[in-house]
């Protein structure tokens, strides 16, 4: 090996810690089948080789054997030599670390030469359909390697839908990023048969990071290499949620595994490592009160439904569910929040004229922060900060709506309106049902107090989402519902037999009344359940 192969070798070594190159060396040793002290071993790591028939043997049963055919080709991809005299039958050491560092640590550019023999054994463009293909192969990869590994998280292939479906849908939607020089998008059979470059596959691994995700999971997990250091990224750690309250209960979600994945990317960062079952109609019943009692003041939640007709739809919202007969959206501009914090502290002071106050609004992202310098009791000020918070909790630009079947797709904020967020219930001048995005009798999604009955009417769009209608008709009779709390639950519903402060201080219900923010959930809370020990 020159010197100039020598320093290419060890740049890409030098990427990886001490004990990740460990790692990596202790796996080349088992796939070459090298023996002996170690001094043997490194006086002759570099003529030791990898054959596609180790490979195979090595990861039979972790991943399909296509992938490793793939991951093969890919490794073979590697030019040591920078002459492209056609490809070896059997992988160097430096062709190893190099493929692992393009793949585990590259960014698009370096990865593009590997992936794009992972698609074709060929040089040159390949066709849309290989593309699909290799896309369809990676995701079920992850799939089944996650499933093997019992990485599932809670989740497992009995209790989600087919996955079958999913891989599909989920390979079509990363494919519908693909676009071609001149920015078109070929769809349908057209992309199937259309040919695109290595630059075009390069700028969709750049768009579409989900691509890149995967490989690192079939590499780590599939090979059984680097997956228990902490080098990986929250993308990979987050990829699937934690699942809580479906096992054991005799319940097969409407999700599949790759839909999961695909939704829970697109929550915010710091909701995407639990999902909770708060509702199922298969467990609770087919009624509204239900609905709402499972549902309201739990924090960000996810609905999902199907239609009799099979669709398969929902949304994202990002702020907890509120009884209330108006819209749940607001944007949060420093003006409207400073206005409120004033008027529930003059409140306050003007009952207190000996006391100074001092606030600070800090705001961060969606999330206000408050800081009170007073001489109040101390239950005064968390009393302002829980009203506060009740008053500003509602949907934002976050919420978004999503279809899982016949199409997996996400639709997210336009800026037309802030008609985020409905719930409504016993009243008789307003609508009384769940609603997102669009406007009264006109909801992107909507389910009907009268349970069973729904609508999406989105003709052609919904001005809040974007979205197209979701269910078969426009009008649909529901199926099935689920409702899943993201991210952890807000700390008073996990609190047994503890009243909020709103039950116990009078005072705080009068001030609600006063700004404008009457108790419209009172009776849809579900009991307080009784101490286990009693």
């Amino acid at each position: 090996m020159g010197n100039a192969e020598s320093n290419v070798y060890q740049n890409h070594l030098s990427r990886f810690l001490p004990e990740e190159q460990s790692d990596i060396d202790r796996l080349f040793d088992t796939l070459s089948g090298s023996s002996g002290s170690a001094g043997e071993k490194n006086a002759k790591a570099t003529k030791k080789t990898v054959t596609l028939a180790a490979l195979q043997a090595y990861i039979r049963e972790p991943l399909p054997e296509q992938m490793s055919a793939r991951l093969y080709n890919g490794m073979r991809s590697i030019d040591l030599t920078g002459k492209s005299s056609g490809l070896c039958e059997q992988i160097a050491k430096e062709q190893f670390v190099i493929f692992m560092s393009n793949l585990l640590k590259g960014n698009a550019d370096e990865k593009i030469t590997i992936i794009m023999r992972m698609i074709s054994k060929t040089e040159g463009p390949v066709k849309g359909k290989q593309i699909q293909e290799f896309t369809e192969d990676l995701i079920m990869s992850v799939v089944h390697v996650l499933n093997y590994r019992k990485e599932l998280k809670g989740w497992s292939l009995e209790n989600t839908r087919d996955s079958t479906i999913g891989i599909k849908a989920l390979a079509s939607q990363l494919l519908s990023e693909l676009k071609l020089a001149d920015g078109t998008k070929p769809a349908g059979p057209q992309l199937m048969e259309t040919s695109f470059d290595e630059h075009a596959i390069q700028d969709w691994v750049y768009q579409v990071p989900q691509i890149s995700v995967f490989l690192s999971v079939v590499i780590r997990q599939g090979l059984h290499v680097l997956h228990s250091l902490p080098d990986q990224t929250k993308d990979i750690v987050n990829l699937l949620p934690g699942c809580k309250g479906i096992k054991g209960r005799g319940v097969v979600s409407l999700f599949d595994i790759p839909s999961i994945i695909y939704i829970n990317s697109h929550l915010p960062a710091e909701l995407q490592h639990k999902w909770q079952l708060l509702f199922s109609s298969r467990l609770h019943g087919e009624s509204f009160s239900q609905l709402c009692a499972h549902i309201v003041n739990k924090g960000p939640c996810i609905v999902i439904l199907k239609d009799l007709d099979g669709y398969i739809f929902g949304g994202f919202a990002s702020h907890t569910w509120e009884v209330k007969p108006q819209f749940q959206g607001k944007t949060s501009s420093f003006s409207s929040i400073s206005w409120l914090c004033c008027k529930l502290l003059i409140l306050y002071r003007y009952k207190n004229t000996a006391h100074l106050m001092d606030t600070v609004i800090l705001l961060s992202g969606h999330t206000v922060f408050l800081y009170f310098q007073v001489y109040f009791p101390v239950e005064k000020v968390t009393l302002i900060f829980e009203l506060f918070l009740l008053c500003t909790q509602s949907g934002d630009n976050r919420c978004f709506l999503f279809s899982v079947f016949p199409s997996l797709a996400v639709y997210t904020y336009t800026g037309y309106n802030d008609h985020y967020m409905y719930l409504n219930h016993g009243q008789q001048t307003m609508p009384n049902g769940l609603g997102m995005g669009g406007q009264h009798e006109y909801f992107g999604l909507w389910i009907d107090s009268d349970y069973g009955k729904g609508h999406s009417k989105a003709k052609p769009r919904c001005t809040t989402y974007n979205s197209p209608q979701l269910s078969a008709k426009e009008d649909f009779t529901l199926d099935a519902m689920e409702v899943w709390a993201v991210g952890d639950l807000p700390e008073h519903t996990g609190t047994k037999g503890k009243k909020s402060i709103l039950d116990v201080d009078p005072e705080a219900q009068a001030l609600l009344e006063m700004i404008g923010k009457p108790r419209q959930s009172e009776g849809l809370r579900e009991p307080l359940e009784e101490d286990e020990d009693n």
